[in-house]
């Protein structure tokens, strides 16, 4: 059981890290203001909250105890 939850752990931040480093490359590819870049940031934050807060209620649903990221 440990060996799933730390495959999901692992699955959640590879994904966290593959869209920040797709949004960083489009930024400098696009040279957007800093408005746009803290706005980006924002979204980012708040995707990574959501799947955190989906792989814990996706642990606790399974007895498990939840892991957070963050």
């Amino acid at each position: 059981m440990v060996v799933v939850e730390v495959v999901v752990v692992v699955v959640v931040v590879v994904v966290v890290v593959v869209v920040v480093v797709v949004v960083v490359v489009v930024v400098v590819v696009v040279e957007e203001t800093v408005e746009n870049v803290v706005i980006i940031m924002e979204l980012i934050a708040g995707l990574a909250l959501l799947l955190v807060t989906e792989s814990q209620s996706q642990t606790n649903n399974n007895g498990r105890i939840g892991i957070s990221i963050l």
